[in-house]
């Protein structure tokens, strides 16, 4: 069913499934097990949009692991202000330890690049990326991925945790903006 969904002045459509994230983020999950395997794993999610993919990917994941978020924010409304404020600090030791980074979107790459080095400074075994969504002509910071879900055109999305002026969060799937 591809129906409309409004927030406020805004009209969305359906792009991909829930059933269809779904199916995509156990794909990202096994091969974070495989690529882990028998090792303990520390995620960390930027909040607050990545919530329902960490929350998603983490049930399908077997192995020892330890859960943690970090709140950032570079948005208001539909742009990004090219600015990273930390908005809850990280304050776990994470020296020796095996991290996933849990993010929702990557577009530009500042937020993902801000958190990557604030990890790194914790002197971590081994630092991996896991993002739902990619934007790669969006691209401008110099990082690298290494579990991607859906690799997207510049188009803005809500829904599964991403949102508009806080709305949209909780809806089933991915919704483009008309």
């Amino acid at each position: 069913m591809n129906r409309n969904h409004i927030i406020e002045d805004k009209s969305f459509r359906l792009l991909v499934s829930g059933k269809d994230v779904a199916a995509r983020v156990a794909t990202m999950a096994e091969c974070i097990e495989q690529d882990f395997a028998g090792q303990q794993v520390h995620f960390v999610g930027i909040m607050n949009g990545s919530f329902m993919f960490a929350a998603d990917l983490l049930r399908r994941i077997h192995l020892p692991v330890k859960v943690s978020f970090i709140r950032l924010a570079s948005y208001e409304g539909r742009e990004s202000t090219g600015l990273i404020r930390e908005l809850c600090p990280f304050a776990e030791d994470l020296t020796g330890q095996n991290i996933v980074l849990l993010e929702d979107i990557v577009e530009t790459g500042t937020t993902i690049e801000y958190a990557l080095k604030r990890l790194r400074s914790c002197n971590p075994a081994r630092l991996a990326v896991a993002t739902l969504l990619f934007k790669p002509r969006c691209l401008v910071s110099n990082v690298s991925l290494d579990y991607v879900g859906f690799e997207l055109e510049d188009r803005f999305v809500v829904g599964y945790g991403l949102d508009y002026n806080g709305y949209g969060r909780n809806w089933d799937g991915l919704y483009a903006m008309d």
